[in-house]
Formats: C-alpha cells, structure tokens, sequence
C-alpha cells in the first residue's frame, strides 16, 4: 500500500503555478495559514502575480463546497488539500517564528515529528536551505 506523502507548500509556489495545488497526485497538499495569509496580501496586486493569488484563492473557495478544509478536502486527482493552522514553534532551532517562512517550516518540520513523509516545496533558495537543515526534504 502506497503511503501518502505531505507536500507542505510555500507560498511562491502558488504565486508562480496557481494550478500547483493539483500537480501533487493522490496525495495531501498542506497549505500552513501563513500561506494563505502570504495569498491575501498579494491579490490586490494588478500583475501576475496578483491575478495568481486570487485564482488560488478561488480553487480553494471552490474546493470548500466538498467539505472543510481543516480536515482536508478530496480533489478530482484523488489528493486531499488541506489549511492547516496547528500553531508550532521550533524553539529549539532559534528560529524567529515571526518570519513567515519560518512559520511555514514549522508546519513542516511538525508533521514529520508525527512520522508523516514531508516534502516542503518552495522556490525560495534560502528556505529549502533552512529546510534541510532541519532535516526536511525539499524540493523545487
């Protein structure tokens, strides 16, 4: 039996594929708060990256009619997206929790303390560093 993975995803990922929500197969979509906090604040932008935050925010308001997105929401892939607002620190790495990107890793770094397999996905150099330095796996 396969084992599904948990691909928490950064906010750029979005900005720059608003379809990426769905390109992650029968698997769960973990989207932290800070993400979609990250997405409001973008979508009154009159660019790309403006008309890419509203569309995912319109998929996620879409999706919200098949169930709650706090428990997780089934898409037609068979993968299950998910807003997850569990609130974690990571005070034993000395991060600053008030950056969002570490907010975001903290998500992370908290389901795979609960043997989930984690894939934290960003376009962002510096945070898939962090990532692995966390012992996280990343990717691109």
């Amino acid at each position: 039996m396969k084992v599904p993975k948990h691909f928490v995803l950064d906010t750029n990922v979005l900005l720059h594929n608003p379809n990426s929500i769905s390109s992650f197969g029968d698997n769960y979509v973990v989207l932290p708060m800070t993400v979609i906090e990250e997405l409001d604040s973008f979508k009154r932008n009159n660019d790309e990256l403006g008309r890419n935050a509203r569309h995912v925010i319109r998929q996620l308001d879409q999706l919200r009619s098949r169930g709650t997105l706090k428990h997780g929401v089934i898409m037609e892939n068979d993968g299950v997206v998910k807003i997850t607002v569990e609130k974690r620190d990571l005070k034993d790495t000395y991060m600053d929790m008030t950056v969002p990107d570490n907010r975001i890793l903290a998500i992370a770094k908290s389901l795979q303390e609960q043997n989930e397999q984690v894939i934290f996905v960003s376009k962002d150099i510096n945070s898939r560093l962090k990532a692995d330095a966390l012992g996280i796996e990343v990717m691109d």
